[in-house]
């Protein structure tokens, strides 16, 4: 169901026995339901405006989650996905995360340009991840940047990155 134009709410709670859910590239704010399919193997919600996801930890059977490009201010519980190899939720709003560092069979993840810092980073993460400063430093140096811009009416120049 990628690029179908869904948009706002989508409820999948009936859909059980799924395995695979690809809502990439629609403009949902919210997934509901998700919580109630433990079969799910896979979801990939990239490129929509979610600004939530719900309680996921139930999804034991999860290898692939991948909400990159939404509106995402935080996470949820993810404690039970122990089976969750690949994840990405860059280019969300993410100033925090949750406690992930039960997730051992991370494999690949991406957190990039979002709003995390590296105290959050270290806090948060597998030790394999928390503990390789090279990666840790690479993270935090592609986070979102804050940008103040203050208006008055003789604005001439506005300068970004000095």
């Amino acid at each position: 169901m990628s690029n179908c134009g869904l948009m706002g709410i989508f409820d999948v709670s009936d859909l059980s026995n799924l395995t695979e859910l690809d809502l990439m590239n629609n403009e949902l704010t919210e997934i509901k339901g998700l919580d109630k399919l433990t079969k799910l193997e896979y979801i990939s919600a990239n490129g929509n405006k979610l600004k939530t996801l719900p309680d996921l930890s139930a999804l034991t059977n999860l290898e692939d989650l991948y909400v990159s490009g939404n509106e995402l201010e935080t996470l949820p519980n993810m404690q039970g996905l122990t089976s969750l190899k690949h994840f990405l939720a860059d280019e969300n709003y993410l100033k925090t995360l949750p406690d992930m560092k039960g997730l051992t069979n991370l494999e690949y993840f991406n957190l990039n340009e979002n709003l995390l810092t590296k105290e959050e980073l270290v806090a948060k993460l597998p030790k394999q991840y928390a503990t390789n400063t090279q990666w840790i430093e690479e993270t935090v140096n592609q986070q979102k940047k804050g940008i103040e811009v203050e208006f008055t009416t003789d604005v001439t120049e506005i300068k970004y990155g000095e």
